[in-house]
């Protein structure tokens, strides 16, 4: 079934998107931090706002869409290069992403 949601997916017209397209439309949402949609939605639902941090990151959403979009957000060193310090295990799985990228670091 797997197999078959794959070669699917390589039929959706985003799918045919060049990679570097992709991930410049990946680095634009990353770099987008209103998220107003969101945090109103989770104020409906849940009666909270989401902390600082986890607005920050709410873009990674995108690596979880498709093993293609995974595989263009995980190589895409500009997508993790914005570090927003929340624990140590974090740190340590963003820097390996962000190779040669220069680092922002909040």
């Amino acid at each position: 079934i797997i197999d078959l949601k794959t070669r699917w997916n390589t039929f959706s017209p985003v799918s045919r998107l060049p990679t570097e397209l992709l991930a410049k439309i990946f680095i634009l949402r990353a770099r987008d931090t209103t998220d107003r949609d969101l945090d109103a939605l989770y104020r409906k639902k849940y009666g909270l706002a989401l902390a600082g941090a986890e607005k920050r990151y709410t873009w990674i959403r995108v690596a979880q869409v498709c093993r293609h979009w995974r595989a263009v957000a995980l190589n895409c060193p500009r997508l993790w290069n914005h570090i927003y310090v929340t624990s140590p295990k974090w740190m340590e799985t963003l820097l390996p992403r962000t190779l040669e990228a220069p680092l922002s670091v909040e």
